[in-house]
């Protein structure tokens, strides 16, 4: 088994390198994946399919489709992972002869042909799933990176433990090699909503200074103002709510 390169697209994750999939791909925002007369739909699911003797799909959450050749003849394999955070959801495969829905992390169910039906899921040896699709699974982008620093009242001001954050997030920034980063701020409810508007944007932008200051690239950081409309924690209007003086920055 050899996988080829990953693929992918501004709108759905996925991006084709060969234009005979165009119509596969397509049919991936629907999120059911046929071939061979047979399909998967998938739920918040990350799926791993073995196929052969055609090309496998492995399909996960983030919509990171890998093309894998595989020379074992009449059998394809449907695996379900978790999520990177945990959390599982299922993945139903259909056939003519009829359809298994797999819901539990590491089960697989194999179907012979299309007529067959799907076999009842059983589980997968870890190791078995780690020869067959660890280098799919490894090429997975990293989960973003989100940090939260709060500020002083009515100022684009950190406060003292928010400010000693910022090399920590200038260090996630190199590690990674971002040019992704989203830096968005928020206020309270106190005072008037358009000058909250202000104060958040005003926060943002001191914020990609503080960064652009340590080396990162203005180009890779995007500011943004929620104002008080999108608040950490819910209050009446004019209440001084210190967890909700912040911005939200993610590093992808």
């Amino acid at each position: 088994m050899k996988p080829l390169a990953p693929l992918q697209n501004s709108t759905t994750g996925i991006t084709p390198v060969k234009a005979g999939v165009q119509k596969f791909l397509k049919r991936l925002d629907s999120r059911t994946y046929p071939g061979s007369r047979s399909g998967i739909r998938g739920n918040d699911h990350r799926g791993l399919l073995q196929r052969a003797p055609l090309t496998v799909y492995i399909a996960v959450p983030i919509m990171l489709l890998i093309i894998v050749s595989c020379a074992a003849p009449g059998k394809n394999l449907f695996v379900l992972m978790p999520d990177p955070d945990g959390h599982t959801g299922q993945i139903t495969v259909t056939n003519q002869g009829g359809t298994q829905v797999v819901d539990k992390p590491g089960d697989v169910t194999v179907v012979k042909d299309a007529l067959t039906p799907p076999a009842p899921p059983r589980p997968m040896d870890k190791k078995e799933i780690a020869r067959l699709f660890g280098a799919a699974l490894s090429a997975q982008p990293s989960l973003p990176a989100i940090y939260l620093l709060y500020f002083k009242t009515g100022a684009a001001d950190l406060t003292e433990e928010a400010a000693k954050k910022i090399p920590e997030i200038f260090a996630a920034i190199s590690d990674r090699k971002s040019s992704d980063i989203t830096v968005i701020g928020h206020s309270d409810t106190m005072g008037a909503k358009p000058l909250n508007y202000d104060i958040s944007l005003n926060r943002a932008k001191r914020v990609k200074e503080l960064l652009v200051s340590m080396g990162v690239d203005p180009l890779a950081i995007e500011t943004e103002s929620h104002g008080e409309d999108n608040p950490l924690i819910r209050t009446p209007d004019e209440v001084a709510e210190p967890r909700n003086r912040r911005v939200e920055v993610t590093v992808r």
